[in-house]
Protein backbone atom coordinates (compact mmCIF):
# COMPACT_ATOMS: atom_id res chain seq x y z
CA UNK A 1 0.00 0.00 0.00
CA UNK A 2 1.69 3.40 -1.02
CA UNK A 3 0.60 6.86 0.94
CA UNK A 4 2.20 10.18 0.65
CA UNK A 5 1.61 12.61 3.22
CA UNK A 6 0.31 14.89 0.75
CA UNK A 7 -2.58 13.11 0.06
CA UNK A 8 -3.20 11.45 3.76
CA UNK A 9 -1.66 14.96 6.09
CA UNK A 10 0.38 12.13 7.73
CA UNK A 11 4.26 13.40 8.53
CA UNK A 12 4.95 10.46 10.76
CA UNK A 13 5.33 6.91 10.17
CA UNK A 14 4.83 3.84 13.01
CA UNK A 15 5.87 0.96 12.04
CA UNK A 16 5.20 -1.83 14.91
CA UNK A 17 6.92 -5.06 15.11
CA UNK A 18 5.49 -8.86 15.62
CA UNK A 19 5.67 -11.44 18.58
CA UNK A 20 9.11 -11.63 20.19
CA UNK A 21 10.53 -8.46 18.60
CA UNK A 22 11.11 -5.09 18.71
CA UNK A 23 11.93 -2.14 17.31
CA UNK A 24 15.52 -2.91 16.26
CA UNK A 25 14.11 -5.54 13.55
CA UNK A 26 12.86 -2.00 11.04
CA UNK A 27 16.12 -0.92 10.75
CA UNK A 28 17.03 -1.13 7.34
CA UNK A 29 13.04 -0.19 6.63
CA UNK A 30 13.32 2.80 8.58
CA UNK A 31 16.35 4.60 7.13
CA UNK A 32 15.26 4.72 3.82
CA UNK A 33 11.64 6.10 4.85
CA UNK A 34 13.83 8.48 6.89
CA UNK A 35 15.33 9.31 3.84
CA UNK A 36 12.47 10.24 1.56
CA UNK A 37 11.16 14.14 1.55
CA UNK A 38 7.51 14.26 0.14
CA UNK A 39 6.78 17.82 -1.09
CA UNK A 40 10.16 19.20 0.86
CA UNK A 41 9.13 17.69 3.64
CA UNK A 42 11.04 14.71 5.66
CA UNK A 43 9.16 11.48 7.91
CA UNK A 44 9.19 11.30 11.03
CA UNK A 45 9.38 7.24 11.20
CA UNK A 46 9.30 5.43 14.56
CA UNK A 47 10.18 1.93 14.82
CA UNK A 48 8.19 1.46 18.47
CA UNK A 49 9.53 -1.20 20.99
CA UNK A 50 6.08 -2.41 22.19
CA UNK A 51 5.95 -3.12 26.17
CA UNK A 52 8.06 -5.89 26.99
CA UNK A 53 9.94 -6.22 23.72
CA UNK A 54 12.88 -4.75 22.17
CA UNK A 55 14.57 -2.44 24.64
CA UNK A 56 11.64 -1.71 26.69
CA UNK A 57 12.03 -1.84 30.44
CA UNK A 58 9.39 -4.05 31.33
CA UNK A 59 8.91 -7.77 31.56
CA UNK A 60 6.42 -9.75 30.61
CA UNK A 61 4.95 -10.74 33.58
CA UNK A 62 4.23 -6.56 34.18
CA UNK A 63 2.32 -6.76 31.17
CA UNK A 64 -1.14 -8.79 31.81
CA UNK A 65 -2.56 -7.37 28.67
CA UNK A 66 -3.14 -6.63 25.39
CA UNK A 67 -3.57 -2.94 25.73
CA UNK A 68 -0.65 -2.38 28.31
CA UNK A 69 1.57 -4.50 25.73
CA UNK A 70 0.23 -2.24 22.78
CA UNK A 71 0.61 0.97 25.08
CA UNK A 72 4.06 2.76 23.45
CA UNK A 73 2.02 3.19 20.65
CA UNK A 74 -1.41 4.25 21.86
CA UNK A 75 0.72 7.22 23.95
CA UNK A 76 2.91 7.64 20.95
CA UNK A 77 -0.52 8.66 19.30
CA UNK A 78 -1.61 10.40 21.74
CA UNK A 79 0.80 12.63 22.11
CA UNK A 80 1.09 13.82 18.24
CA UNK A 81 -0.06 17.77 17.92
CA UNK A 82 -3.59 18.50 17.24
CA UNK A 83 -4.13 17.90 13.40
CA UNK A 84 -0.84 15.67 12.95
CA UNK A 85 -1.12 12.51 11.41
CA UNK A 86 0.42 9.32 11.24
CA UNK A 87 0.63 6.30 9.10
CA UNK A 88 0.78 2.73 11.40
CA UNK A 89 2.53 -0.07 9.39
CA UNK A 90 1.98 -3.35 11.50
CA UNK A 91 3.70 -6.70 10.79
CA UNK A 92 2.67 -10.27 12.40
CA UNK A 93 1.09 -9.73 15.86
CA UNK A 94 1.85 -5.48 15.45
CA UNK A 95 -1.18 -5.66 12.63
CA UNK A 96 -3.53 -6.23 16.14
CA UNK A 97 -1.45 -3.43 17.33
CA UNK A 98 -2.17 -1.51 14.67
CA UNK A 99 -5.96 -2.10 14.55
CA UNK A 100 -6.09 -1.56 18.28
CA UNK A 101 -4.67 2.11 17.98
CA UNK A 102 -7.05 2.93 14.81
CA UNK A 103 -9.97 1.80 16.68
CA UNK A 104 -9.22 4.36 20.21
CA UNK A 105 -7.57 6.89 17.99
CA UNK A 106 -9.28 7.36 14.28
CA UNK A 107 -8.66 10.64 14.19
CA UNK A 108 -4.99 10.81 14.39
CA UNK A 109 -4.40 7.42 12.04
CA UNK A 110 -4.17 8.28 8.28
CA UNK A 111 -3.74 5.41 7.15
CA UNK A 112 -3.43 1.50 8.49
CA UNK A 113 -0.84 -0.86 6.56
CA UNK A 114 -1.52 -4.80 7.65
CA UNK A 115 2.43 -6.04 6.44
CA UNK A 116 1.96 -9.60 6.55
CA UNK A 117 0.11 -9.42 9.83
CA UNK A 118 -3.00 -10.84 11.80
CA UNK A 119 -5.97 -8.70 10.65
CA UNK A 120 -9.26 -8.79 12.74
CA UNK A 121 -12.67 -8.16 11.39
CA UNK A 122 -15.28 -6.54 12.91
CA UNK A 123 -17.73 -9.45 13.86
CA UNK A 124 -15.61 -11.32 16.36
CA UNK A 125 -12.94 -10.81 18.94
CA UNK A 126 -9.23 -10.08 18.14
CA UNK A 127 -8.58 -13.74 19.19
CA UNK A 128 -10.06 -14.89 16.13
CA UNK A 129 -7.35 -14.52 13.27
CA UNK A 130 -4.97 -15.84 15.98
CA UNK A 131 -6.95 -18.82 15.99
CA UNK A 132 -7.63 -19.23 12.45
CA UNK A 133 -4.19 -19.57 12.31
CA UNK A 134 -3.11 -22.22 14.73
CA UNK A 135 -6.12 -24.34 13.30
CA UNK A 136 -3.92 -24.71 10.06
CA UNK A 137 -0.92 -26.34 9.43
CA UNK A 138 1.77 -23.22 10.01
CA UNK A 139 2.22 -24.78 13.71
CA UNK A 140 2.29 -28.77 12.79
CA UNK A 141 6.56 -27.89 13.29
CA UNK A 142 6.88 -25.86 16.36
CA UNK A 143 10.72 -27.27 16.09
CA UNK A 144 12.69 -25.60 19.03
CA UNK A 145 9.87 -22.78 19.98
CA UNK A 146 9.48 -22.72 23.65
CA UNK A 147 6.13 -22.11 24.78
CA UNK A 148 4.61 -21.67 28.59
CA UNK A 149 1.02 -22.11 29.34
CA UNK A 150 -0.98 -19.11 31.12
CA UNK A 151 -0.13 -18.60 35.09
CA UNK A 152 -0.63 -16.87 37.62
CA UNK A 153 1.18 -15.13 39.85
CA UNK A 154 0.85 -12.30 42.93
CA UNK A 155 -2.51 -12.77 42.58
CA UNK A 156 -3.22 -12.09 38.63
CA UNK A 157 -3.22 -14.23 35.39
CA UNK A 158 -0.20 -13.62 33.70
CA UNK A 159 -0.50 -14.13 29.78
CA UNK A 160 1.07 -16.98 28.27
CA UNK A 161 4.47 -16.78 26.86
CA UNK A 162 6.18 -17.75 23.62
CA UNK A 163 9.49 -17.55 22.00
CA UNK A 164 10.75 -18.74 18.87
CA UNK A 165 13.97 -20.89 18.53
CA UNK A 166 17.39 -20.36 16.53
CA UNK A 167 16.37 -22.82 14.49
CA UNK A 168 12.86 -22.10 13.68
CA UNK A 169 14.25 -18.56 13.30
CA UNK A 170 16.60 -19.94 10.65
CA UNK A 171 14.35 -21.90 8.93
CA UNK A 172 11.03 -20.16 8.89
CA UNK A 173 11.25 -16.46 9.78
CA UNK A 174 14.36 -15.46 8.34
CA UNK A 175 15.21 -17.68 5.68
CA UNK A 176 15.68 -15.41 3.28
CA UNK A 177 17.74 -12.94 4.71
CA UNK A 178 21.53 -12.61 5.43
CA UNK A 179 23.38 -14.42 8.17
CA UNK A 180 24.31 -11.05 9.62
CA UNK A 181 20.23 -10.56 10.18
CA UNK A 182 19.90 -14.24 11.42
CA UNK A 183 22.53 -13.72 14.12
CA UNK A 184 21.07 -10.37 14.82
CA UNK A 185 17.63 -11.38 15.11
CA UNK A 186 18.36 -14.44 17.56
CA UNK A 187 20.34 -12.25 19.73
CA UNK A 188 17.90 -9.55 20.33
CA UNK A 189 14.33 -11.88 20.28
CA UNK A 190 12.79 -11.71 23.83
CA UNK A 191 10.13 -13.81 25.33
CA UNK A 192 6.74 -12.49 24.09
CA UNK A 193 2.97 -13.39 24.08
CA UNK A 194 0.08 -13.60 21.68
CA UNK A 195 -2.27 -12.13 24.59
CA UNK A 196 -4.54 -15.19 23.43
CA UNK A 197 -6.41 -15.30 26.57
CA UNK A 198 -7.23 -11.60 26.68
CA UNK A 199 -7.96 -11.06 23.33
CA UNK A 200 -10.68 -13.65 23.97
CA UNK A 201 -12.50 -11.40 25.72
CA UNK A 202 -12.34 -8.25 23.55
CA UNK A 203 -15.14 -7.02 21.84
CA UNK A 204 -14.68 -6.73 18.23
CA UNK A 205 -13.64 -3.81 16.38
CA UNK A 206 -16.45 -1.15 14.89
CA UNK A 207 -16.74 -0.94 11.45
CA UNK A 208 -16.13 2.65 11.16
CA UNK A 209 -12.87 2.90 12.61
Amino acid sequence: MATSSSSTGARHIFLVHGVCHGGWCWYKVAARLGSLSPAGRSYHVGALDLAAAGVDGHRLHEVPTFRDYTAPLLDALRSLPDGEKAVLVGHSLGGLSVALAAEEFPGKVAAAVFLCAFMPDCMSPPSHVLEELHAGRYWESQLDNETKPQDAAHGKLLPASFKFGPQFTELNIYQRCSKEDITLAKSLMRVGSAFLEDLRVQQPHSKDR
